[in-house]
């Protein structure tokens, strides 16, 4: 029984913590540097004409995707080195 009780408080708390996750994407924000994105939020947008490689958005954190866009820098840098981030930003791995 307390196995049961268990996993449903990890839940709950599971839950709770992605709403306030949720409640703090900036969408104005790039979720990758977290510098301002300059999303016009339509077609007229500077990212509306561009193309994103699929593999930019691994570097997006999973409850940000579909949040808020990628800022220019981010997809310039990606587009030539395969990172969105400047070398010296990068965390260690």
């Amino acid at each position: 029984m307390n196995d049961a009780i268990n996993e449903a408080m990890n839940r709950t708390i599971d839950e709770t913590n992605n709403d306030s996750i949720n409640e703090t994407i900036d969408e104005a924000v790039c979720p990758i540097c977290g510098h301002a994105n300059a999303c016009a939020g339509s077609r007229s947008c500077w990212c509306a004409g561009e193309s994103f490689p699929e593999g930019i958005f691994a570097f997006i954190p999973a409850e940000a995707r579909g949040k808020a866009c990628i800022c220019r820098a981010c997809l310039d840098r990606y587009t030539k080195t395969g990172h969105p981030l400047r070398e010296e930003t990068r965390e260690t791995e």
